[in-house]
């Protein structure tokens, strides 16, 4: 097996089926590179989670035996490294029709890859749209709120909002921002979204996020 440090050991292409493309770095984890929208919305749900601390795209290169007899590659989509304890898991981002599809192949390709990660202490998981896309009101809010993940704000400005909630309480952004001057609402809206994406600010983002969302501090709630 080859391992890749921090790149992932086998260029990622164009694909025909799917849609390919880059998020951006953020909290020390550099840029991600997804060859289909699923993997894209599975990559962004880890960059939300503050317990993940490193995100390794094809991470290793593994050996299985084909059913034919010969010894082929096969590289999981990504490996991820928690700082909160939980073991690193090493993940591969299917659609359910492809699973179907392939499955016997599928099958021997994760016994070796479950077996690769025991060795490391971790897990491997077969991850597809049923959970991924379980909540189409969690992944619009993601969608939405992810441009803001990764905005750069000031600390002026996070700070100023947050005193505000604390004095306030459990309300709204609009309630929120109405004890602003007119003039500094258009700036601070993107810094509240800012504070939401990154849970500095709590929100219910199993609910449609809106300017009459109930917004709080969990130190306050």
């Amino acid at each position: 097996m080859t391992t890749s440090g921090s790149g992932p050991v086998r260029r990622i292409g164009k694909s025909g089926r799917s849609i390919t493309g880059t998020l951006p770095p953020y909290r020390g984890i550099p840029a991600l590179a997804y060859e289909s929208s699923l993997e894209r919305d599975f990559y962004r749900t880890l960059l939300f989670d503050l317990g993940v601390t490193d995100i390794r795209v094809q991470p290793v290169r593994l050996r299985y035996q084909h059913p034919n007899g010969r010894w082929l590659p096969y590289v999981p989509d990504v490996l991820v490294i928690y700082g909160d304890g939980r073991p690193p898991g090493l993940f591969e981002v299917k659609y359910v029709e492809e699973v179907l599809e392939k499955r016997l192949l599928l099958r021997v390709k994760f016994r070796v890859a479950r077996a690769y990660m025991r060795a490391q202490s971790g897990t491997f998981a077969l991850v597809t749209e049923r959970s991924i896309r379980a909540s189409a009101v969690m992944l619009k809010n993601m969608d939405m709120l992810f441009p803001f993940l990764t905005r750069t704000v000031t600390q002026q400005d996070c700070d100023d909002l947050v005193s505000a909630l604390e004095r306030a309480g459990q309300c709204t952004p609009q309630r929120l921002l109405e004890g602003f001057a007119a003039g500094r609402k258009g700036t601070l809206i993107p810094v509240l979204w800012h504070l939401i994406a990154t849970k500095v600010i709590s929100t219910d983002l199993n609910l449609p996020l809106t300017m009459q969302s109930p917004v709080w501090l969990e130190s306050s709630a």
